[in-house]
């Protein structure tokens, strides 16, 4: 709220008639201002002790440079400037300030302070309001770095982020701020800059999960006695988000995987959170390429394959997610929901109208044999790689069905004979091969140590970021173990969800030209790279495809 205005304050700034106290912070003092022709306006003048800061001064340039482009969604924009022509003291011996528009309504800190926290459609549209302002601050090239409740106003038009002060323009990669300085607010702060890394846009997806969790619960979901306890727990432990609308929990865990590689982008939380993707927000003269997310597993070679059929199906070029540049690689999209809770909405959804009817592998009537892999072995089909040459073996689906709209359930249970840590099996969904689009597909593959590895491969080769690892308490390596993959193809976007012994433990959605129709097949295989003395031998039953409804 508005305070009045100190004796030490000035009268005015440049043009500005400055009436109120807005806020005050470590870089500057926020007033209330009128401008010319009567308007209110927010003036944010910066501490003159940060003048003779070389440092701050080349920062200061860039924020101001920075947040002129960004677009008006979900923000307060930026009106004027006045940096000085030595680009930090004006001919006039002012301080330097920035001139953006004022919002009036209290903070989201304030607000939750005073009434509690925010339900419903409240907080829905914040936590899309957020991810909007996101859009539009790393479409224009920057990183927000101080997300936090105090930043975000509530506005009679809806919330609106604000406070670009400590900002780092991503295109400046001999930028002032570099890896291992800290700025930030350490409730809201991420692992990975807190271990001194590199701060991205992925920092700010972090911030993002903190702020809504902090609006559903009123309390920041790494609260600490003190602020050292605060700092442990985001770096070692799950976030607690219980009182959390089970509606947000999935968004809000994935924003807050340890791994920033392993967070969704802010586009990928809108179509998670609304089912439409925002308009891309591209930063003028540069590729589409996002510095802000790093690559999980280089893509290797084409992998050495054992026998397999010919499986018919249409020409589609799968790109997951964001396109990475003119090479047509991509990267993951959606959500990674790292260990904690499940929430209650995570059970598998109840199966409905069999598309594929179960197989219980109990002899060979199903025709699985028929497709050139597998043996019927102990009431249920046995896969292997055979030879450590071959590192991949799939039986793809008897007759061809492919899946080409709807919500379907793909069910089987898997557990392994042999393969050592580096053994994977599980279910290829969405399959397509053929001379035009030969090898690409979504992979849901359990490893024997107890990870669940869920991958885009295209034309054979996993793409590169596209990869993601989650760790499954509870596995039984020797023992069956149930997986379930939806397939959801009711909207533009692909949608899969991923559960294992009946938790869901991943989740991601396709929405940049998504994979449309395949088939199903059990695979096998071993670790790219890995140097095993024995066969990747995996069993499945019980395996079976059902329409939701």
């Amino acid at each position: 709220m508005p305070a009045l205005l100190l004796p030490t304050d000035p009268a005015r700034v440049g043009p500005y008639r400055l009436t109120a106290r807005l806020g005050h912070g470590g870089m500057g003092t926020v007033y209330l201002a009128e401008d010319e022709g009567g308007r209110h306006v927010a003036v944010k003048v910066i501490n003159r002790e940060l003048a003779g800061d070389e440092g701050f001064q080349a920062r200061f340039r860039r924020e101001v440079t920075a947040a002129r482009r960004v677009r008006r969604f979900c923000t307060a924009a930026v009106l004027d400037a006045e940096v000085g022509s030595d680009g930090v003291m004006s001919r006039d011996g002012e301080p330097p300030y920035v001139v953006t528009e004022y919002v009036e309504g209290p903070t989201l800190a304030a607000a939750v302070a005073e009434r509690g926290p925010l339900r419903g459609g409240d907080l829905d549209a914040l936590a899309v309001g957020i991810a909007t302002a996101l859009t539009a601050i790393h479409g224009a090239g920057i990183v927000h770095r101080d997300l936090k409740p105090a930043n975000v106003l509530l506005s009679a038009t809806g919330p609106r982020v604000i406070d670009f002060g400590i900002a780092r323009a991503l295109d400046a990669a001999d930028g002032p701020t570099r890896t291992g300085q800290f700025v930030g607010t350490p409730a809201y702060t991420a692992p990975e800059v807190l271990n001194g890394g590199e701060v991205t846009r992925a920092t700010d997806v972090f911030a993002w999960g903190c702020v809504v969790a902090f609006a559903g619960t009123g309390r920041a979901p790494f609260a600490g006695a003190t602020v050292s306890e605060a700092l442990y727990r985001i770096s070692h432990e799950p976030p607690d988000l219980e009182g959390l609308d089970p509606a947000l929990v999935e968004p809000v865990s994935a924003a807050l995987a340890k791994d920033p590689a392993e967070r969704p982008t802010p586009q990928d939380l809108l179509v998670r959170l609304t089912g439409h993707a925002a308009p891309a927000l591209a930063d003028p003269g540069r590729t589409a390429v996002d510095p802000g997310r790093t690559t999980v597993e280089p893509a290797p070679a084409r992998p050495r394959r054992g026998r397999r059929p010919l499986v018919a199906g249409g020409a589609a070029l799968l790109a997951l997610g964001m396109a990475l540049g003119a090479a047509g690689q991509a990267r993951l999209g959606g959500g990674f929901r790292s260990k904690g809770k499940t929430p209650a909405t995570a059970q598998a959804p109840t199966p409905g109208t069999p598309f594929f009817p179960r197989d219980g592998f109990d002899n060979d009537r199903g025709g699985w044999d028929g497709t050139g892999c597998g043996v019927y072995r102990d009431q249920s089909l046995q896969v292997s790689t055979e030879t450590t040459d071959a590192t991949e073996e799939y039986c793809p689906l008897p007759g061809e069905r492919a899946v080409a709209d709807g919500r379907t359930l793909h069910e089987v249970s898997v557990s392994f004979a042999s393969g050592g840590s580096s053994g994977y099996a599980g279910l290829y969904v969405l399959n397509r091969e053929n001379s035009d689009d030969e090898g690409s597909r979504y992979e849901a593959m359990l490893r024997w140590d107890g990870v669940l590895r869920l991958r885009k491969v295209v034309d054979d080769d996993p793409v590169r970021g596209a990869v993601r690892n989650v760790e499954l308490p509870g596995f039984r390596a020797q023992q069956a173990n149930r997986l379930q993959v939806e397939v959801d193809l009711t909207g533009h976007a692909t949608g899969l969800r991923v559960w294992v012994n009946g938790r869901r433990v991943l989740e991601f959605t396709d929405s940049a030209r998504p994979l449309r129709r395949g088939t199903d097949a059990l695979a096998v295989h071993h670790a790219d790279g890995a140097d095993e003395t024995s066969a990747a031998m995996a069993r499945f039953d019980d395996f079976i495809i059902t329409r939701l409804h």
